[in-house]
């Protein structure tokens, strides 16, 4: 768990809160970040949970494993699809595959929406969060005790749906509000929000549903998928093939 907790960690499970104290001053853009990236107690932890679009609805696994990764299940109908995370020391390997039969993640596929739903493969991974050289546009009131940092994230790469985007951090807890995901030419063309947490014991909460909206150019949306979580089981330490 060190290892995670040292390099960060992406993907649904960085909407895991874990609670803290309110810094004196404006922290930096990493230092924001670091408490979205990584959860530090919800050790061996699964969250069982749904991808739902309209009537529609995908059985979903999330597993933390301590000190060898992350693997993400997709039911897609008759097996449970997987995508592993393994971080090393400045860098993490991606994986996909069925059972014992896993791979090397074939990077084309990370625009392509999961089980045709408003989530993409590059959405799972949450890879914006590890974009460098953050900037923190201030702060914000998101509701009753919803104070948050609004932290911009610029794309260094060519590749990917989104040419910036925009993070809001809860300030005493360290959880993601929501993510607004724009293109080059400005237009937001993806947001995600969570709606509703859960108390997961030891003063830990947990994400129990996110709202993830897609928009076309002319700002309408087109489509609402919502991620939905059970309350966490302990998972059984398989390890990352």
């Amino acid at each position: 768990m060190k290892n995670l907790m040292k390099q960060g960690w992406f993907g649904l499970m960085a909407l895991v809160m874990t609670v803290g104290a309110a810094p004196a001053q404006q922290p930096s853009a990493d230092e924001i970040l670091a408490t979205a990236r990584y959860v530090a107690t919800l050790q061996q932890t699964s969250l069982n949970g749904k991808l739902r679009r309209g009537n529609t609805e995908t059985p979903i696994l999330l597993t933390l494993v301590e000190g060898q990764g992350i693997e993400f299940q997709v039911w897609t109908g008759k097996v449970w699809q997987k995508f592993q995370l393994k971080l090393g020391a400045n860098q993490y390997d991606l994986f996909e595959g069925v059972g014992s039969n896993i791979r090397k993640f074939d990077t084309r596929k990370l625009n392509q929406p999961v089980m045709n739903t408003d989530l993409t493969y590059e959405d799972l991974a949450f890879a914006f969060l590890y974009w460098p050289n953050g900037k923190v546009l201030g702060e914000e009131n998101l509701g009753i005790g919803r104070d948050a940092w609004r932290v911009r994230l610029v794309n260094p790469r060519a590749k990917g749906l989104y040419k910036t985007v925009d993070v809001w951090v809860h300030k005493k807890s360290g959880a993601l509000m929501k993510i607004y995901g724009y293109r080059a030419d400005g237009k937001c063309i993806k947001t995600f929000e969570v709606t509703d947490i859960m108390n997961v014991g030891g003063g830990e909460y947990s994400i129990k549903k996110m709202k993830v909206q897609s928009y076309n150019d002319a700002g309408r949306s087109i489509g609402v998928t919502y991620l939905e979580f059970d309350k966490p089981e302990r998972a059984k330490p398989q390890g990352l093939r």
